[in-house]
């Protein structure tokens, strides 16, 4: 009797967690500002500046002081300063409130690509998607997705291979990036739908994460990833918000 009670309670409480549809989600989260351009993901640069001087505390460039303040000397003397304390103290809180947002990046796949390209792959039982990041902006870290400059550690199910290859004089890193569908009867209703087949990536940022890279000049730089602590992975139909598959 006991065990019956036990199993309709946990049936009552299964039912009672309705899962979150795509709208919802997207409903509860912010936005990543961004889109493939040719065969990249990029985000919108002031959203990607605003992320970059709240989340490295570049107070000079987020208040937009740096003619203001153009040698170390006068940076050094306003630090002293109750207005440079204060407006720290501000961009502190921005920080922790970014840190404590959740955002999505909505991943479609480039066009060619989901038109001609994607296959059900019956050996692995995976579809692959890619996505090209400039070489000189490659976070090379194994077993982490690159999408611009936000960086994701793969979760169960997902893995990514990389090459290297030169267009126009430019070096690019393709990253193929798999992921395991075990129902084939799923698979099928994805490779016919793959027009419309994307990625959701929900996180929160945990800090911007400091590589060497180069500049647009060919010169060494310290580039920044935004680490985060990935939630889940979706995927979905965009043109019916119909959940394929949840990754974790």
């Amino acid at each position: 009797m006991k065990n019956l009670l036990l199993a309709s309670l946990l049936l009552l409480i299964a039912h009672s967690v309705k899962a979150q549809t795509i709208l919802e989600i997207k409903n509860g989260s912010q936005f990543i500002d961004g889109r493939v351009s040719n065969t990249y993901f990029r985000q919108e640069a002031d959203q990607y500046k605003f992320f970059i001087n709240v989340m490295t505390l570049d107070l000079f460039k987020y208040y937009d002081l740096q003619n203001q303040y153009d040698s170390d000397l006068k940076k050094k003397v306003y630090s002293n300063t109750e207005d440079y304390k204060s407006k720290l103290s501000e961009l502190q809180k921005k920080r922790n409130e970014l840190k404590n947002t959740s955002f999505y990046l909505d991943f479609e796949p480039e066009y060619y690509e989901r038109n001609r390209l994607i296959k059900y792959d019956l050996n692995n039982k995976t579809f692959t998607v890619t996505n090209e990041v400039y070489q000189h902006d490659f976070y090379n870290k194994p077993a982490f997705i690159q999408f611009d400059s936000f960086v994701f550690k793969c979760p169960i199910g997902f893995s990514v291979t990389r090459s290297q290859y030169q267009a126009g004089g430019v070096d690019f890193i393709k990253q193929s990036i798999s992921f395991k569908i075990e129902d084939e009867s799923q698979a099928l209703k994805i490779e016919e739908n793959k027009m419309n087949l994307r990625l959701l990536f929900v996180f929160r940022l945990t800090e911007a994460t400091p590589y060497s890279g180069l500049d647009i000049f060919g010169n060494k730089s310290t580039l920044y990833a935004f680490s985060n602590a990935l939630e889940k992975i979706i995927l979905y139909n965009s043109n019916t918000n119909e959940i394929y598959q949840t990754y974790k």
